[in-house]
């Protein structure tokens, strides 16, 4: 099962999934999803948190069996997937292991390895302060450097405001005119 960003909710990735019977759950993106709706959207429910990444209301796509898929498991497999990615954040920041050009595939994957690594010996120092006698009472989240603060609002389009943007992929295709 495939449990990923809206950046990779597209038509094609979406339905390749689905056509080599596989399963996804993936955030909504409405710019890159073509497809036939059934019905209308329907709400589904709330987090514990109530928002996700300042988002009041997140779109969340899944092509499980509606016996197995409760809205609400669905919504936290989503959000755990946000556990992942701040890991690799951590250790991108710390170990910079971000390679800086995508021309070198073979040194990306030696990265992404060697981050792999290094998130396995991170889990087990933490593990490991937890476990021991004298962080048993210890509230390790109160030591956190810091979190992330509600996103800052989308600034108003100044230049071209009233030209509607139109992909040059779909004027060569002749889709938009």
């Amino acid at each position: 099962m495939w449990v990923a960003d809206r950046n990779f909710c597209t038509t094609g990735f979406l339905f390749g999934i689905a056509q080599r019977k596989g399963f996804f759950v993936i955030r909504r993106h409405a710019a890159t999803l073509s497809w036939e709706r059934e019905s209308e959207w329907v709400a589904a429910g709330r987090t514990d948190t109530g928002t996700l990444d300042g988002d009041g209301v997140i779109e969340v796509l899944t092509n499980l069996q509606a016996e197995v898929a409760v809205a609400a498991v669905v919504a936290e497999l989503y959000r755990g997937r946000w556990s992942v990615e701040g890991l690799f954040l951590r250790l991108t920041t710390v170990l910079q292991c971000e390679v800086n050009t995508l021309g070198y595939p073979p040194a990306a994957l030696f990265g992404f390895r060697v981050a792999l690594a290094a998130g396995n010996v991170y889990a087990a120092v933490k593990g490991a302060l937890r476990a021991a006698h004298l962080a048993r009472g210890a509230n390790l989240r109160r030591y956190r450097k810091a979190t992330r603060g509600p996103k800052k609002p989308k600034p108003p389009r100044t230049r071209f405001s009233e030209a509607r943007h139109i992909a040059t992929s779909r004027l060569l295709n002749g889709e938009q005119k």
